[in-house]
């Protein structure tokens, strides 16, 4: 099947030296830190001896932006590069609520991951990691999961997940 979009969560050991994770500074500054320092250690420890840098979505300009595969953390609440994707990408993403599929997940417990090229640069890709609180951020980052393009968890499962069919891919692009 041609898809624009082929990428995985796997794909983020294909271009180690560049990626950052993005953590946001709304709010819980420092909580969101340390949940991204230990991210980074978690990814280092199962695949790697090499930390992926992690930087603040503040200090995330337009050339980071373009040029690193980024893992972006948090909601749209706390993370200014999270709502500035998720709005460019026409992600519905709420406070304590995400749309995917046509369905709306609005329990605290609850969280969505994507794999998505940088809409900002095709040959660069975006994970987010999109929850409904802080404590869902933590279940869904604790252990390194293999995940296909999107995937839908609760605590720290996966319930649902999947790979972009055509219309998915089309609307994202809208």
């Amino acid at each position: 099947v041609n898809h624009n979009n082929y990428y995985t969560w796997s794909n983020v050991f294909d271009d180690w030296k560049t990626a950052k994770i993005v953590y946001g500074t709304k709010r819980q500054i420092e909580a969101n830190h340390t949940l991204a320092l230990r991210f980074s250690t978690a990814l280092a420890d199962r695949f790697t001896e090499d930390l992926i840098p992690v930087i603040k979505d503040s200090e995330l300009g337009e050339e980071r932006l373009r040029n690193n595969d980024l893992v972006v953390l948090g909601n749209v609440e706390d993370n200014s590069i999270m709502k500035l994707l998720c709005d460019q990408l026409s992600i519905e993403v709420r406070k304590n609520f995400f749309e995917w599929n046509d369905k709306i997940y609005s329990r605290s417990d609850e969280g969505l991951f994507l794999a998505l090229p940088n809409p900002y640069n095709n040959e660069k890709i975006i994970y987010l990691f999109i929850t409904n609180s802080a404590l869902e951020l933590h279940q869904m980052t604790k252990v390194v999961n293999r995940i296909p393009q999107w995937a839908i968890f609760r605590g720290d499962k996966i319930i649902e997940q999947g790979y972009y069919d055509s219309e998915i891919i089309a609307e994202l692009k809208k």
